[in-house]
């Protein structure tokens, strides 16, 4: 049997500050929280726990935003489980700990001095003084970006939007399933130290995959909202995925895995940089008039974006460092046992 393994973010700067949407996943699973300081190996018993697991059952690896290639999260799909990093800055616990979950103490794990108290309190300064400034550079955006939209929305033609998801809809829903259908949010991308990171790679096994280009992303949130009404009304599972870079959670790709379809948005900001064969969807129709955005605001918001990054790359080294003291302290190998524990646990589920 061939299982998948899909990649997401749960959280993400954003031009309304961090946002994270980790607490679904205290709802839905098994919840075993890990806490531990940075570089205690909490993303390491995850990766660990994956290569274990990932030819048994569907997975679903939750990325860091500030580090694609650390994980926050690791979902065991078809066992209702899940692993995921319950420190700041989504701090999570089990809603009901010991029955719906468990929380996972790696701060035993280490054998702290206080030699270095005064240096880490110093270090996480540095790095909250950093983070906060890489928040307000997106809020600025955030602001300039509004209002654009305000002259967008004024000539969207709502009918014809709707029109074009009723001609996509009859070619992609050709039976009502007999079953309730499901849906989990997402983030695609996330915005991080190393930019606008994304994980399209998730749409490399769909049949049909339809790009949006779409600036505004306005009448993308409209048509995907609408296909994604009907894909619950007939009863398809459904992963919604909301964009970090708007204020008020507009879709930006949608994945219907029961019909192998999916659609994502591309633009300005989102650049489509993979190699996917994709049916162009024009929605250049979908507005009452022309629709040309300021220059001078295009260049102050991606402008924005990139100080905000650079931020984020700056607050990184910090964090980085505040690792490599936790590392030194950190006693690995008692870590590994208690890896090899749960991963044994798992083998008997």
């Amino acid at each position: 049997m061939c299982y998948n393994t899909f990649h997401f973010f749960l959280a993400s700067n954003s031009p309304r500050g961090f946002y994270s949407k980790m607490d679904q996943l205290t709802k839905k699973t098994k919840c075993n929280v890990i806490k531990g300081g940075p570089g205690c190996g909490k993303s390491t018993f995850m990766t660990k726990i994956f290569n274990h697991m990932y030819n048994k059952t569907d997975i679903e690896l939750i990325h860091c935003s500030s580090d694609p290639n650390s994980l926050d999260a690791v979902i065991l799909k078809n066992k209702n489980i899940c692993f995921v990093d319950g420190t700041s800055p989504h701090v999570l616990d089990p809603d009901f700990p010991g029955i719906s979950g468990n929380i996972i103490d790696l701060c035993k794990f280490k054998d702290f001095s206080h030699k270095y108290e005064i240096q880490i309190r110093d270090l996480n300064n540095q790095y909250k003084k950093m983070q906060y400034r890489s928040q307000k550079y997106l809020m600025s955006f955030g602001a300039i970006f509004s209002d654009t939209l305000e002259d967008v929305i004024e000539k969207i033609n709502f009918e014809k939007i709707e029109k074009l998801a009723l001609s996509i809809e009859k070619k992609i829903f050709n039976r009502k399933l007999p079953k309730k259908s499901n849906e989990q949010t997402r983030f695609l991308r996330s915005i991080g130290p190393e930019g606008i990171s994304e994980f399209l790679v998730n749409f490399k096994n769909l049949n049909k995959v339809y790009e949006i280009n779409d600036d505004f992303f306005i009448v993308t949130d409209i048509l995907l909202n609408h296909i994604k009404k009907n894909a619950l009304k007939y009863g398809y599972d459904i992963i919604s995925c909301v964009s970090p870079l708007t204020l008020n959670e507009r879709l930006e790709a949608l994945m219907i895995p029961e019909l192998k379809v999916g659609f994502f948005l591309s633009n300005n900001f989102e650049v489509n940089n993979s190699k996917l064969k994709t049916k162009k969807i024009d929605i250049l129709d979908c507005y009452e008039s022309q629709v040309i955005q300021s220059k001078y605001n295009l260049k102050m918001e991606k402008s924005l974006i990139q100080e905000s990054i650079k931020c984020m790359k700056m607050a990184k080294k910090i964090h980085d460092k505040m690792e490599k003291i936790y590392k030194d302290i950190v006693d690995f190998d008692s870590i590994n046992q208690l890896t090899n524990s749960f991963i044994n646990k798992l083998d008997k589920i």
